[in-house]
C-alpha cells in the first residue's frame, strides 16, 4: 500500500536556536549544516551531535530530554535513540508507541497506522519525513531499539516494514530515495534526503537469537550497544568495525573518565580508519535523584565542551585531517555542544 503526504505530520519547523559557521567564517544553517560536506564523507567519519532516548520528555527519573523531536532536528542533531513498543490495534494493524522503559512518551513512531490517542504528541517517521523534504541534503539516523512488549525479529519485523513501506511515494518519492536501502556503512551522498535506520538489541530475549534484529531488510545491525564494544576485542555476538562507551550507571567521574578516554581514542583515529565510534554523554543511576539524567547532563556536558573546543584547536600540523569525534549522544544538549561537534564535521578533510 502507497500513500501521499496525508497533513497528520508535524507543524512546521521551529526556527533553529544559534547558528554555526563554515570554514570561510560563513553562516550555516543548523537545519542543513550536512549540506556543506562533501558526498564522498563516509558516515563513520562524520561528527555527528546525536540524542540518547531522545523522545524521552516524561516520567519519574526518565526524562532526558527537554525539545521535540522537531526541535531537535532544527538545532542540528542527527542521530535519534527511538524505543519502540509493539502494539496491535483492534483493526489488527501493528503500530509503535514510543516507550522509555514503562513510561509512554506521547509519541508513536507513525500516523497512519493509527492505535494511538488524542494525546499523542509526536510523530518519530512523520517529523523525520517532513524534515527531509525541506531540507534534502541532510541525512537522520535512526537507532531503532525494541522497549516493552519485545517481540521476536520476525514478528517485529514484519510490522515495522509495513509501516515503512506504506510511505513509498510520500512527497512523490519512492521508498529508496526516502530510506536507504543499503545495508553497509554509506557515504553521504549516498543517505541525502534520506533516513538510515540502524537496528539494535536490547537485554530482553538477548538469550534468545530469535529476538536480535541482526537481519534487517535494509539498514545496519550494531547487536547490544548497552555496554561497552571495543573494536579490537568483539564480544562473539558483536559486529565488527563498532566502538562504543556506554557505561550508563557509573558514577559522575568515573562516567567522565570513561567518555573522555573514548573520545580521544575517536580524535587518534587516523581519516582511513573505518570503525564507527559512538560515545553515550548519558548516564542515570534511578531512582539515586541526586544522579537523575539531568544531573548527569549538568555534570559531563560543561566538561564535554571545554574538551570539545581544545581538540579543535590542536594545529592542523599535529592532526593534518582535523577533528573527529564519531557519534556522540547526549541528554539535554546544549547549543554549544551542538556548535561544536558540526564545526569539526565542516572543518574535516575527507578522504
Amino acid at each position: 500500500m502507497s500513500t501521499h503526504d496525508t497533513g497528520t505530520a508535524a507543524a512546521a519547523l521551529p526556527p533553529p536556536e544559534h547558528d554555526d559557521t563554515n570554514a570561510n567564517g560563513l553562516p550555516i544553517d543548523p537545519r542543513r549544516w550536512m549540506s556543506s560536506l562533501p558526498d564522498r564523507a563516509l558516515l563513520s567519519r562524520i561528527s555527528l551531535p546525536g540524542t540518547h532516548d531522545s523522545i524521552a520528555r516524561y516520567g519519574y527519573g526518565s526524562i532526558c530530554q527537554d525539545q521535540d523531536l522537531a526541535t531537535q532536528l532544527a538545532n542540528g542533531i542527527r542521530v535519534f535513540d527511538i524505543r519502540l513498543r509493539y502494539l496491535k490495534g483492534p483493526d489488527g494493524r501493528v503500530n509503535f508507541a514510543v516507550h522509555h522503559s514503562n513510561y509512554y512518551q506521547y509519541a508513536f513512531f507513525d500516523s497512519l497506522y493509527g492505535g494511538y490517542g488524542s494525546d499523542c504528541k509526536t510523530f518519530v517517521l512523520d517529523d523525520c519525513l517532513k524534515f527531509l523534504a525541506e531540507n534534502k541534503q541532510e541525512t537522520i539516523v535512526l537507532l531503532i531499539k525494541q522497549e516493552k512488549d519485545v517481540q521476536k525479529a520476525l514478528v517485529f519485523f514484519d510490522a515495522f516494514w509495513n509501516i515503512v513501506g506504506n510511505r513509498d511515494q510520500y512527497n512523490g518519492k519512492p521508498l529508496d530515495a526516502l530510506v536507504y536501502a543499503g545495508r553497509s556503512v554509506p557515504r553521504l551522498g549516498d543517505v541525502r534526503g534520506k533516513i538510515l535506520f540502524v537496528f539494535v538489541d536490547g537485554d530482553e530475549g538477548k538469550d534468545d537469537p530469535e529476538y536480535k534484529l541482526n537481519n534487517p531488510a535494509r539498514g545496519l545491525y550494531w547487536g547490544n550497544i548497552d555496554y561497552m564494544v571495543d573494536a579490537l576485542s568483539p564480544r562473539p555476538d558483536q559486529v565488527t568495525e563498532l566502538d562504543v562507551e556506554n557505561h550508563y550507571s557509573d558514577i559522575m567521574s568515573a562516567k567522565w573518565t570513561k567518555v573522555s578516554a573514548h573520545l580521544q581514542k575517536t580524535f587518534e583515529s587516523g581519516p582511513g580508519a573505518t570503525n564507527q565510534y559512538v560515545t553515550f554523554v548519558s548516564a542515570s543511576r534511578t531512582p539515586d535523584v541526586t544522579h537523575f539524567p539531568r544531573s548527569y547532563a549538568d555534570y559531563l556536558l560543561p566538561q564535554l565542551d571545554a574538551w570539545l573546543s581544545t581538540q579543535l584547536q590542536v594545529p592542523r600540523s599535529k592532526v593534518p585531517w582535523g577533528a573527529h569525534f564519531g557519534i556522540v549522544m547526549m541528554d539535554f544538549p546544549t547549543t554549544s555542544t551542538i556548535h561544536l561537534l558540526i564545526q569539526a564535521s565542516l572543518s574535516y578533510q575527507y578522504v
